[in-house]
């Protein structure tokens, strides 16, 4: 199981606190940083002012961006970028990235994903909150990506009774799938581990530098560096116990079954 860390907009605009985030969780152990890649003007109308005036919050500018992909291919850090809009999604492409996060709210936005697929060859696919013909019909339109789906119930904190693991096999059965996890949870412990024998691939956990700031978006659901570099540790020293599908008999088993399993004898010297 690969790990991915979500900036999401925890960073509240600030590129040196994304770096710094990035930095830690790239040191921690993380996979890859994703991070939501929006065009203001494009992604929400001004006439909803309340709605812009929060995404006003954690805008960052193109050419801010391209300075902080610039910087993470220096560090060596992987960036998955969540593309949610149509200039975004140029500015990723023109930069040279072939692997993208769509968020859940764009599954239904076929002329999106159209041009996704058009332009990109993997793809991350969110689908909380929509139904199966939904997601089969995402598919259909992403033919030409590799695609990934990573499964969440999207509220913060999720509880224990909503995560349904299980829907991870059903995923695999109905669309022959790779799955990922995007962990809304509190759980570092059980949870994760819990996704990784569920067969997910990869896992999302929300991240932060502080996980009591209440003033940075998502700290309900975010773990701090340190604490995602122990749940990878956990995560290293559980994977081995999940085998693999099919398995050759072991030496310690054919001693086992040397000594132990009941044999023919005759009742009287041959």
């Amino acid at each position: 199981m690969k790990i991915i860390a979500e900036t999401a907009s925890n960073h509240m605009g600030e590129i040196e606190y994304l770096k710094e985030l990035s930095l830690e969780c790239s040191r921690a152990g993380a996979h890859m940083i994703t991070v939501q890649v929006l065009n203001l003007d494009s992604f929400v109308t001004k006439y909803d002012k309340k709605s812009y005036s929060n995404f006003l919050k954690v805008h960052i500018a193109a050419d801010v961006w391209i300075e902080y992909f610039d910087w993470c291919k220096e560090k060596k850090i992987c960036i998955l970028p969540c593309i949610l809009d149509y200039p975004s999604a140029k500015l990723c492409f023109d930069y040279g990235f072939d692997t993208v996060k769509i968020h859940a709210s764009d599954i239904i936005n076929h002329d999106f994903l159209s041009y996704v697929n058009q332009s990109f060859g993997k793809v991350f696919l969110e689908f909380g909150g929509a139904n199966l013909n939904e997601i089969s019909s995402a598919l259909k339109i992403l033919d030409n990506c590799e695609v990934i789906l990573l499964y969440g119930f999207n509220a913060y904190p999720t509880k224990i009774e909503n995560q349904n693991l299980n829907f991870l096999k059903s995923l695999e059965n109905l669309f022959d799938c790779k799955t990922g996890f995007a962990d809304h949870s509190i759980d570092n412990d059980i949870i994760p581990l819990l996704a990784m024998a569920k067969g997910a691939i990869f896992l999302e956990k929300h991240v932060t530098i502080d996980s009591k700031n209440e003033n940075r978006f998502d700290w309900q659901v975010s773990i701090e560096p340190n604490s995602l570099k122990k749940l990878i540790e956990k995560i290293d020293y559980y994977r081995p116990a999940l085998g693999e599908p099919l398995r050759q008999i072991s030496e310690s088993e054919k001693n086992f079954r040397k000594f132990v399993y009941k044999k023919i004898i005759a009742k009287k010297d041959l």
